[in-house]
């Protein structure tokens, strides 16, 4: 199925709908004939099978970059599954085979309303080396086990007391204005609208809490910035280790803060600076990494001054701009009082920022501004992303989501270490 033409998952899709609709009128309208009952639930493993199909070229055109399409499948994933929700919410009886099915596998694979434990089993076997294969090759060894096949993104169990919908719950908080969001960060996240973005920054923000709540995962993440980080200064001339230092000291700090008093201080602290939640992206992507995104757009004009200078030799320039972000980083350090997370926060930022700030704002040799300009530009990919799952897929849980996202940021960590590997040996040979 691979470069399936666009064309071609269009002329599925009419089918499909075709189908759906000749499927649920005829259901209206048959008797309890039990060939009509089989023909109908065919049908609905057909368009299922069909969303198991678009969710994996949803992720090829993703990776891909070919935002078109994916927003094209979105919204037919969207609608094929609202269809099937639908049908099973209304018009599933209880006698037909799709509902013993999936009884036989409750039974077969001990699921009950305990959903939890099933998450946490499969969680646990996800090793910090081991790369999430996504939906198409789950489905693939399920098949090959010998169980029934079904769509990887349903739960197996269809009963009344299944989880909320997270993506569902999400939208109806979003209409409602019941999203606190700080600022609105359309063009990093590939959202459409304000609500768009508020209910996808909901699952985020659910996602985030389960990976973060597990030491393997959280690692993984933690290791790859320190890498990443790692490589931009040396690949700018600069000594990474005081930057480790700085973030061990960091780090020290919430561990103490959160045995303390549960972060309680912390949470004050930078409600007071509008971070709504204290989770990984409103502090870490929101707050640091697109904040320094937008302020690199439009830097101060003491920076300005010093990249625009053309009588300065590049050397000299980016000298000059280093000297000049860290004298004001250096400033905004001394405004909080020790003890605060501001203040540990601004001794890390005097270490990155220089550097960083000069390679975006294109200061510096070639490779050292190349290797931190695609660097951003995965992050941002990252990002946008993980805001692509909300609404790929029925069903959606805290759990589901942390699943998605950590599929998505290990393929981000293969790709950063691909780029800081690369670079670094050019800079050695």
């Amino acid at each position: 199925m691979k470069n399936t033409p666009l064309a071609v998952i269009g002329s599925v899709t009419v089918t499909s709908a075709y189908c759906a609709y000749n499927w649920v009128d005829e259901y209206l309208h048959a008797s309890a004939d039990k060939e009509v009952t089989k023909r109908l639930d065919d049908a609905r493993v057909h368009l299922e099978e069909s969303c198991t199909l678009w969710e994996a070229e949803l992720k090829r055109a993703i990776m891909a970059g070919d935002a078109a399409t994916a927003g094209r499948l979105r919204e037919v994933l969207k609608r094929a599954y609202e269809t099937l929700e639908s049908y099973d919410s209304s018009f599933t009886k209880l006698d037909s085979p799709i509902r013993l099915e999936r009884l036989e596998l409750e039974q077969a694979f001990g699921h009950s309303d305990a959903g939890s434990e099933a998450g946490d089993s499969f969680t646990s076997a996800v090793g910090d080396e081991q790369d999430l294969t996504g939906f198409a090759e789950l489905a693939d060894c399920t098949a090959k086990s010998g169980s029934p096949k079904r769509s990887p993104s349903r739960p197996l169990s269809a009963t009344a007391d299944v989880q909320p919908d997270l993506w569902r719950e999400a939208q109806k908080l979003a209409a409602a204005g019941k999203v606190p969001v700080r600022k609105l960060r359309l063009d990093y996240t590939g959202t459409s609208d304000a609500t768009d973005f508020a209910a996808k920054m909901h699952c985020v923000r659910q996602g985030m809490a389960v990976i973060f709540d597990q030491p393997h995962r959280r690692d993984m993440i933690r290791d790859s910035f320190m890498h990443a980080l790692g490589g931009i200064l040396i690949k700018g001339g600069e000594d990474p280790q005081a930057l480790r230092d700085a973030i061990g000291e960091f780090e020290r700090f919430l561990r103490a803060e959160l045995l303390r008093d549960n972060l309680a201080a912390v949470t004050k602290e930078m409600k007071g600076r509008g971070c709504k939640e204290l989770n990984f992206y409103d502090v870490v992507v929101d707050f640091l990494l697109f904040d320094a995104f937008d302020l690199i757009k439009a830097p101060p004009v003491a920076v300005t001054s010093t990249v625009q200078n053309a009588w300065l030799p590049l050397y000299l320039r980016s000298k000059a701009l280093r000297s000049t972000v860290w004298g004001l980083t250096k400033a905004r350090l001394q405004l909080f009082p020790d003890g605060t997370f501001m203040k540990f926060f601004y001794r890390c930022m005097v270490h990155l920022v220089p550097g960083f700030a000069a390679g975006l704002l294109g200061v510096g040799d070639q490779g050292f501004v190349e290797l931190n300009t695609e660097y951003r530009a995965l992050l941002i990919e990252l990002m946008s992303e993980c805001f692509s799952h909300p609404g790929t897929c029925r069903d959606l849980t805290p759990e589901l989501m942390a699943d998605k996202m950590t599929e998505s940021f290990q393929c981000f960590v293969r790709k950063t270490n691909t780029l800081i590997t690369k670079s670094l040996s050019e800079e050695a040979a």
